[in-house]
């Protein structure tokens, strides 16, 4: 008569049960005869089980998406442009021409044109 090695899981409460709420994922481990190395495992195919949901529902876009979303940002892109060319159009000023500018102006070329003529 050979003793079965499953005869000791009744006895000893070594697995685990872990589960991730947002997700909804539940991982049981039994694998080791110690409690640590099962709830190290159990952690680690949870992750790896998270990992994959996330991959799943996160990475795939269809072709029709992505063209959608392309066309959105093109809108927007020439909405922005559009209304930056509106607000430039507003912003111009013209200047008129002061003629006490002129004035000055001339004032400013006769001092100069006294100095160069003004022996040292």
């Amino acid at each position: 008569m050979g003793v079965r090695a499953d005869k000791n899981v009744n006895k000893v409460s070594t697995a685990v049960h872990l589960r991730h709420k947002p997700t909804g994922i539940e991982v049981k481990c039994s694998l080791y005869r110690t409690q640590g190395l099962n709830r190290y495992k159990a952690r680690a195919i949870l992750c790896e089980k998270i990992q994959d949901f996330n991959h799943k529902n996160l990475g795939i876009i269809s072709e029709d998406q992505k063209k959608l979303i392309r066309n959105k940002q093109k809108d927007s892109k020439r909405k922005k442009e559009k209304y930056s060319r509106k607000n430039q159009s507003f912003s111009t000023v013209s200047l008129e021409e002061d003629k006490n500018f002129e004035v000055e102006w001339k004032e400013v070329k006769n001092e100069e044109e006294r100095r160069s003529t003004e022996p040292d």
